[in-house]
């Protein structure tokens, strides 16, 4: 049997909450992942600094993204990616 693969709906941005408070909102359990919220910091620090573009903003939003979801999917929050 093949795990099912989940899907998160994540906002990056200064104004947003972080990716653990996200993922415990979506789930409904409480996560932390002080790793991947620190990287979201950074992201958006650099972008509002003007050191990143928009295009490479959105790259590393897409790439981190893709980090994220292959780390829940690799270790399941509450039954989720079973």
């Amino acid at each position: 049997m093949s795990k099912k693969q989940i899907k998160l709906e994540l906002y990056f941005g200064a104004l947003t909450a972080s990716v653990s408070e996200q993922i415990t909102e979506q789930f409904g359990i409480k996560v932390s992942l002080p790793a991947f919220d620190k990287d979201a910091k950074a992201i958006v620090r650099l972008y509002v600094r003007g050191i990143t573009t928009d295009a490479e903003n959105h790259k590393v939003r897409t790439r981190l993204m893709k980090k994220i979801t292959e780390y829940i999917n690799t270790y399941p929050i509450c039954g989720t990616g079973e």
